[in-house]
Order: structure tokens, then C-alpha cells, then sequence
């Protein structure tokens, strides 16, 4: 990071090194152990100096095996989901914006679309996991694409295809030993 070593970290701040912690797990630089490890120091960390620390013998960038990049400014507006080691539901009555990301950490998610507000006539989630379970629920008639990579984990699509011309759900990212499943609300 290029700032003050003794300056506060943000929760972006630290999101943005977990980022960088998982292309380096992707890209082989870092073992299963050595990866949680560095993201307990990661989310624990104070100041800058802290995260230099954990981030110092890492790339600077490093590429995803998927079609985004660590730290890449994203569109606006962008709503996450964010899971450490615990549960997370998006539900209910919510807007959708175009690019929606969840990242999961030994987590199980939950991103409910069936009560939700679209921006557009195309939506993507991006998914980022670990060690974990995303659920994608999508009303009827919704079309659905998977473009996701796993290693020792799955992507399932459980719909039975879309309406012509209606709303496109894109589901795309990574996953490690993770089960990515995108199904209607009654399956």
C-alpha cells in the first residue's frame, strides 16, 4: 500500500488484501494454511504497516482465474456480500445492482433474487469462494448462465431455463473446494 505505515485501515483496505491473499492462493503462491492465516492477519489489521506486512512477498497484482482482477476499480453502484466463517442472506425487497459480488470464506450465502428489483435487463454476480456454499435463488422464468472455474468444488445450475428476452442472471467467479448452485425458489 502506498501510504502512511502507521495511517488506520478501512474494512475496503482490507477486503482489497484478501482479495490480493486469494489470486495468490489461486496462482499457487500461497498454501491452504498459509492462506487463512494471512486473512486472520488481514481482517485483525490496524494500520497500513500491518498489511503491508502480510501482503509484502506477494505480487503487487495478481490475475484471478476468472474474469475479474483483485483490486480492479469496480462499476458504480456495486453491493457486496461478504461472509468470514459464518452465514449471510441478501434477501427480501432489495435492488440488484448490475454487478453484485459475494465473497465467501468457510461461509455458506445465501443471495435471494426473488422479492429483488433488477437495474437491468442483465445482472452479474460475481463469486469469489472458499471452502464454501453460494445459493443463488432466482424467480421463475429468469435465464441463467454459469462462467465459473472451481478446483475441487462444483457449479450447478438447478433452473429450467428463462423466459425469451426476459431478465439474464450471469453467474460467474471462482471457487475452491466451494459448491456454487443457482436454483428457482422451490427447488
Amino acid at each position: 500500500m502506498d501510504q502512511l505505515p502507521t495511517l488506520r485501515v478501512s474494512t475496503k483496505d482490507r477486503e482489497a488484501a484478501i482479495e490480493r491473499l486469494q489470486a495468490a492462493f489461486l496462482n499457487d503462491r500461497l498454501t491452504d494454511t498459509e492462506l487463512g492465516e494471512r486473512i486472520d492477519r488481514a481482517l485483525s489489521a490496524k494500520v497500513v504497516g500491518d498489511l503491508d506486512a502480510v501482503l509484502a512477498d506477494l505480487p503487487a497484482e495478481a490475475a484471478l482465474p476468472s474474469p475479474w482482477r483483485a483490486g480492479a476499480p469496480a462499476p458504480s453502484p456495486v453491493k457486496s456480500v461478504n461472509t468470514y466463517k459464518g452465514s449471510a442472506v441478501q434477501g427480501g425487497l432489495w435492488t440488484v445492482p448490475p454487478q453484485f459480488k459475494s465473497q465467501a470464506y468457510k461461509a455458506h450465502q445465501t443471495i435471494d433474487l426473488t422479492k429483488a428489483t433488477l437495474s437491468g435487463p442483465r445482472t452479474e454476480i460475481v463469486v469469489g469462494a472458499y471452502k464454501s456454499t453460494v445459493v443463488v435463488v432466482v424467480p421463475p422464468g429468469m435465464a441463467v448462465e454459469m462462467q465459473g472455474s472451481s478446483h475441487a468444488g462444483s457449479w450447478v445450475d438447478e433452473t429450467h431455463g428463462g423466459t425469451p428476452g426476459g431478465p439474464l442472471v450471469v453467474v460467474k467467479g471462482s471457487g475452491y473446494k466451494s459448491t456454487i448452485v443457482v436454483k428457482g425458489p422451490d427447488a
